[in-house]
């Protein structure tokens, strides 16, 4: 059976597999939204910590020492020593 430009050929296609391709769609656009909601938060914290070492005048290598530093006080919960929250 040769098709033609333009042509379609349509299957019959059951209640029960329209609701799992619905379902399938929407957790797929679900997921990328989610995706690029996080993406952009992610830019939005570094761009914050960015402006934060500018005034803080320290440079990327104190900066990361500093990081290290606290969380290895706080290795469990990878807070720092005056953000942790557990005692």
């Amino acid at each position: 059976m040769a098709m033609t430009a333009g042509a379609t050929t349509t299957f019959p296609m059951s209640s029960h597999t329209r609701e799992r391709v619905t379902v399938a769609k929407l957790t797929l656009e679900n997921f990328y939204s989610n995706l690029i909601l996080q993406h952009e938060e992610r830019e939005t914290r570094q761009k914050k910590l960015e402006v934060a070492m500018e005034e803080e005048g320290l440079a990327d290598e104190e900066f990361f020492c500093t990081l290290k530093t606290s969380l290895a006080c706080h290795p469990a919960c990878g807070f720092g020593e005056m953000s942790c929250p557990a005692p």
